[in-house]
């Protein structure tokens, strides 16, 4: 006389598995575990910008006292430069890592000026250096100190950031704080931009240009 199997209560797929065992003679193998959803991928990183400002700002931004001012000509009047607000003998600091190209005075005013590996020629004014013409710096070391005298925003001190390409190619220093945006693509036609939004509005406009650094530079009133 057999013995009836006995009965499995809760999940059919259970019982099937206990009748079967019985059957077989074998162990009860449990249901398979539910496959773990997919990790979320990792999100994108936006890159650095390879330019930082000239002077110590833990505290938030320098103030911008007198923003770009593109010439129309290049011999015409402009301001090819921002004027950050300072105290003499403030650190002033490469903006960006490449190599001393000059150190020392320019009529009456010491000047430091470091190009890049791109090209671009930054010049710091008036600085009392403490670096020398050939030297490698890195962004962010300092490379002398801010001289009291002559003061270049009379009758405040200030420093002097100025960057050009070339002999008369002037760039607004502000914007080269902000990040490279990725590429757009255009069709040939150049109607309308390929998987990149809508195309960029030109460059950046002299003053402060939008930026996502820690706070916003404060341009003075009434410069």
């Amino acid at each position: 006389m057999t013995t009836p199997a006995p009965r499995a209560s809760g999940h059919p797929l259970l019982a099937l598995l206990v009748v079967l065992a019985l059957l077989l003679g074998g162990p009860v193998a449990a249901p398979p575990a539910a496959a773990a959803p997919p990790a979320a991928p990792p999100r994108p990183v936006a890159p650095a910008s390879a330019w930082a400002w000239p002077l110590p700002h833990e505290g938030g931004d320098p103030a911008v006292l007198r923003a770009f001012e593109a010439p129309a000509q290049r011999w015409a009047p402009g301001h090819r430069g921002v004027d950050l607000a300072a105290p003499p003998g403030t650190p002033v600091l490469s903006p960006v890592d490449g190599t001393v190209a000059f150190a020392g005075l320019v009529v009456d005013r010491g000047v430091v000026s470091v190009v890049a590996a791109g090209g671009l020629r930054a010049t710091l004014e008036p600085v009392e250096a403490s670096v020398t013409a050939g030297q490698r710096v890195r962004r962010g070391q300092q490379v002398g100190v801010l001289a009291g005298e002559p003061l270049h925003c009379a009758p405040q001190a200030c420093l002097h950031w100025g960057v050009r390409a070339g002999r008369d190619s002037y760039r607004d220093p502000l914007a080269l704080l902000l990040p490279p945006e990725p590429p757009v693509l255009l069709p040939l036609s150049g109607a309308r931009p390929v998987g990149g939004g809508p195309a960029r509005a030109g460059p950046l406009r002299a003053g402060v240009p939008r930026r996502a650094l820690s706070g916003a530079a404060r341009v003075a009133p009434g410069r």
